[in-house]
């Protein structure tokens, strides 16, 4: 195989080929790629003497003779290829990288540990080149094979230096490290198969089928590894939730009309400073200014202009930068709070930065939390990510979205983990506030460089903008040559640098019906922002007809009052109740939902996004005057009750009603209605008002009650809080069952989610069920493509949904019934095995002791006992005379004894100083050391036999020194194979004898019984005493 290099004339050969090929994809530096190129042998031997020598000292001896079997290979491997190819620098591209290895591993003595692990596994039991036939004697192919072993060795190299990289590599080191271990197998295998080749002396046919079988073998290995690593992070993905961040850049992007929007901050020195490559001194950047200024425009167009200039496209970073941002929301919980910026920056960080998967999966996997919902662990995730890449911009707009106290908090996380990195890397994150100057604001802000958006600094672009409105308003009127009045300039003079004012008057003329409207706009010109809403909303509501004023009254209402972003379908199904209706007529439902777009009934005053959700233009507009709270939770609350009061609600329906309501579109309102009636009631319970109000509400709970009220209902415990919310309901029959309904509904929203079937006091989520059931068998059913369209217009497209009314997924949902599935299960058992190949890394357990057991016996790995880099000073506080507590200054655990506390300071410091006396391994504890030379000794206690009841025997009676070794035996096929009288004797009883056993435990199964003993074996590994007993029968 040969290559044409740079220079004209010259061709490479197979080494040189692998070696470009190195040095391209390690992502070397140029001071790097010159120390590797003149590495040699003995200046590695000279580092690993130096290492020993400070291990020595330290008393952390890792012995480093595991690495001897490779330099021999190696060394005898340049004698071989010399013949070939000029050595030199073939080899120097060997130890180059191991001593970059070695140096940066030997800090962290588990690092260390682990990198002369993987060199002893792959190359320690390979024999010496020496041993085989002279290898320069013409065979065919010789070159070739050691070129592939030459190629591997470098792959290894190349891809155990990534995780060696990086300023958090250590916090990362784990996890990550855990994932190479398959490639570590990869490369032993394939060194194993290529020196069997070397020693064959094989034929051309055999040589060309071995290259087929290593390439297919790779193919194989790639594919796994890759969906493997997709798998982990749409697991991670999902856990946490975040917003579609860019989904709201990509909206706001597009509202910029204006081709130079925000110019004007490129020319401002602070931000030059802040956006400066190479470096910054100011590293913090607090971005003023009044409501509607445009600063979320301004935001986007500085994420826009930083993917530009540092050549970052859409979920992908350069080597050297990320960028994240986020836009908070008011009353949105998914964005106002520390966690949901999280969340959100923590997703696209990962997207940028790969590597961070495993890290992310595992704590992930380990937290037990269904989805990140804890500052602690959102804040420790966040300070890794924002460290992985030499730049990291972040971008948070909106901070007066959120209450005073996540404001503070969010403020104080950034702020301390920027002024806490090192002088040498000060300027490696920048972060960017925007928000509103109030006083809030300026405790924690106020002494960090701030730009204030001013009129001036804006008018040009609202000049621009607004000139680009009144051609299209002239578009629709016509020229206007008569007209005394300048709309472009009067309206940027008047918006005195507000984007919004400019905004909503520019569509609110837009959305005019005649030329005289428009005249008498201008001559009654808006004041200000109060102004235009108050115009805009008065436009709205003088409509022609009662119906669209009425229309327009409810969306207005809805917004104001909703407990979480509402899709459009959703609002569109609120409209099946007709509150002054008598009769209930199946074939009015699809004719009662709205069918125009919510700006055609709300104008300007609102935005429909493009997930489906609703929501007002701007936060200021949610307090418009004809919206009042109380009154409007009442309307709310009643249409709800109505909604669930009707047929198709009702527990007793028939199919054919239900599957007739559901074709039209009733149901997209259900799961708001079950989780937001009870929170509704409250809010209207706090501020009653009319008491016509309250009789016609305590009638829609009366029905409500009666319709879905279980008999016989558990008697739950009603908290004081809700028995004064609900006293106003005191004088009414129905006041108990009340009471237990909004406790049992409050229950179904707090941590846990789903109380026993037994304890349900409403038959709700029965009834979602059962609806979601025939919406989930329709994907199936024989629908014409005309009807599935309808359904994805009536209720989206994510139709298979979490059962539990406080996850997000409840309403999300998702495509298709694996994904939910998944998601389930993670619910039910959400602590997982971190090995890739192991059953339960899908399968999971239901508590951390459960997976931390398994993770020791099975897979030889203490999680609790992973170190945490970097190491912790090892020293003890002083103890007070006659005190009998010791602590640690580490993890404040105390003891009652001295001793005890050494023990414990060597899990924080990695001390190991009891050694093998056989092999010289360490320990930190005697007892791993003791059973660890049971080992050398040949005491083997736990044997692979057993008695069957009938008195059969089972197993190999093979023997074994460790419990975790008999559990490994365990799982391979043979052992399966021991294992197989016993479950099918389990599998005997269970089924009453149905299943016959012999001697020798042939059993005569069916495919099916083949399948559940398959799945039993899993099982059985995980629960079963023959692995867990200490006291194992003995030979």
């Amino acid at each position: 195989m040969f290559l044409m290099s740079n220079t004209p004339g010259k061709t490479l050969c197979e080494f040189e080929i692998a070696l470009e090929d190195f040095k391209k994809n390690a992502q070397l530096g140029p001071d790097e790629a010159e120390e590797f190129r003149f590495a040699d042998l003995n200046s590695l031997r000279s580092t690993i003497k130096r290492i020993q020598t400070e291990q020595e000292a330290k008393r952390r001896m890792r012995n480093m003779k595991r690495l001897e079997p490779f330099l021999q290979i190696m060394e005898q491997y340049g004698h071989a290829v010399d013949v070939f190819v000029n050595t030199s620098e073939i080899l120097a591209f060997v130890w180059g990288p191991m001593r970059f290895l070695l140096k940066v591993a030997s800090k962290y003595a588990d690092a260390l540990d682990r990198l002369l692990e993987a060199y002893q596994t792959i190359w320690g039991e390979l024999p010496l080149l020496s041993s085989f036939q002279d290898l320069t004697s013409g065979r065919p192919y010789t070159k070739t094979i050691l070129s592939w072993i030459y190629h591997d060795i470098l792959d290894f190299h190349r891809e155990a230096m990534k995780y060696f990289r990086g300023k958090v590599w250590q916090q990362v080191f784990q996890a990550a490290w855990r994932g190479f271990s398959s490639k570590i197998d990869l490369v032993k295998t394939k060194m194993q198969r290529n020196y069997n080749l070397l020693k064959a002396e094989a034929s051309l046919a055999q040589f060309e089928e071995v290259r087929r079988i290593h390439r297919i073998a790779v193919d194989e290995f790639n594919n796994q590894r890759q969906a493997e690593l997709d798998r982990r992070q749409n697991y991670v993905t999902q856990w946490l939730c975040a917003p579609n961040t860019q989904g709201f850049q990509e909206e706001i992007a597009e509202a910029r009309i204006c081709a130079d929007a925000g110019s004007w901050l490129v020319r401002d020195r602070k931000f030059t400073n802040w956006t400066d490559p190479h470096f910054c001194d100011n590293p913090l950047l607090w971005v003023t200014g009044k409501p509607g200024a445009g600063k979320s425009v301004l935001v986007s167009c500085i994420v826009d202009e930083i993917r530009k200039s540092q050549r970052l496209s859409r979920g992908a970073a350069t080597q050297d930068t990320s960028i994240a941002f986020f836009y908070c929301k008011h009353k949105d919980t998914s964005r106002n709070s520390f966690l949901a910026i999280a969340k959100g920056l923590l997703s696209q960080l990962l997207d940028q930065n790969k590597h961070l998967i495993q890290h992310f999966y595992e704590k992930s996997s380990n937290c037990g939390e269904i989805s990140l919902h804890t500052k602690v662990l959102a804040g420790e995730l966040l300070r890794v990510a924002l460290r992985c890449s030499k730049r990291t911009y972040i971008l948070l707009d909106g901070l007066d979205e959120c209450d005073a106290r996540e404001r503070r908090y969010i403020v104080e996380f950034f702020r301390n983990t920027v002024e806490a990195l090192p002088t040498a890397d000060m300027d490696s994150i920048r972060c960017l506030f925007v928000s509103q100057d109030d006083r809030e604001a300026r405790k924690g802000l106020s002494n960090i460089p701030s730009i204030n958006i001013c009129p001036s600094d804006t008018k040009h672009d609202i000049h621009s903008f607004v000139r680009i409105w009144k051609d299209k308003i002239e578009q629709k009127f016509g020229n206007l040559p008569g007209m005394r009045y300048d709309i472009a300039k009067i309206v940027t003079a008047k918006s005195q640098g507000m984007f919004l004012f400019a905004k909503l008057v520019m569509e609110n003329m837009y959305e005019q019906t005649s030329v005289e409207n428009l005249i008498s706009e201008l001559a009654n010109f808006p004041a200000g922002l109060d102004q235009v809403y108050a115009r805009i909303v008065e436009r709205i509501l003088n409509q022609t007809t009662s119906t669209r004023k009425s229309d327009a009254q409810r969306l207005l209402q809805w917004l104001v009052c909703a407990k979480r972003p509402l899709k459009w379908y959703e609002f569109q199904a609120t409209n099946c109740v007709d509150l002054n209706g008598d009769d209930y007529d199946p074939k009015e439902i699809s004719q009662m939902i709205w069918r125009e777009n919510p700006k055609d009934i709300c104008g300007s005053l609102i935005d429909h996004h493009k997930d489906g959700t609703v929501d007002f233009v701007h936060p200021t507009a949610r307090e418009t005057r004809e919206v009042i709270p109380s009154e409007s939770h009442f309307q709310i609350t009643c249409l709800t009750l109505s909604y669930l009061n009707l047929p198709p609600a009702d527990p007793t329906a028939d199919a054919e009603m239900t599957q007739q309501a559901l074709m039209a579109g009733f149901f997209a309102y259900l799961e708001y209605a079950v989780v937001c009636w009870s929170l509704h009631l409250q809010e209207y319970s706090q501020s009653p008002g009319e008491s016509k109000n309250l009789e016609e509400l305590g009638e829609e709970l009366e029905v409500f009650l009666g319709i879905h009220y279980k008999q016989p209902a558990p008697d739950l415990i009603v908290p004081n809080s809700i028995k004064e919310e609900l006293s106003i309901f005191d004088r009414f029959d129905f006041h108990k069952e009340l009471s237990q309904a909004v406790t049992w509904s409050r229950k179904q929203l707090g941590a846990h989610g789903k109380p026993l079937e037994s304890e349900h006091v409403l038959d709700l989520l029965k009834l979602v069920q059962r609806v979601r059931g025939i919406l989930e068998s329709s994907g199936e059913s024989q629908l014409t493509g005309e009807q599935r369209a309808s359904l994805k217009a009536l209720y989206g497209t994510n139709w298979y949904k979490c059962s539990r009314t406080n996850c997000f997924y409840f309403h999300h949902g998702f495509q298709n019934e694996s994904q939910r599935q998944q998601h389930i299960d993670r619910h039910e058992r959400p602590f997982f095995c971190d090995i890739s190949d192991c059953d339960f890394s899908s399968l999971g357990f239901s508590s951390k002791d459960a997976r931390n057991n398994h993770m020791l016996e099975i897979h030889g790995l203490d999680i609790d006992g992973d170190l945490e880099f970097p190491e912790p000073p090892r020293k003890m506080q002083k103890i007070k005379a006659g005190s009998s507590q010791h602590q640690c200054d580490v993890c404040l655990k105390t003891f009652t004894r001295g001793h005890n506390l050494k023990a414990h300071l060597r899990s924080h410091a990695n001390e190991k100083p009891f050694s093998c006396t056989i092999c010289g391994v360490s320990f930190g504890r005697q007892y791993d050391k003791t059973r660890h030379e049971a080992i050398h000794v040949g005491e083997k206690k736990f044997v692979c036999f057993g008695t069957l009841k009938s008195g059969a025997t089972w197993g190999c009676k093979l023997t074994f020194a460790r419990q975790d070794k008999l559990a490994d035996h365990f799982k391979s096929k043979t052992g399966m194979q021991c294992l197989r009288p016993v479950l099918m004797e389990e599998r005997q009883e269970a089924t009453g004898g149905s299943s016959k056993v012999d001697s020798e435990g042939a059993g005569a199964t069916s495919g099916s019984v083949e399948d559940d003993l398959a799945r039993e074996h899993v099982l059985f590994l995980q629960h079963s005493s023959y692995i867990h007993k200490p006291n194992l029968p003995t030979l």
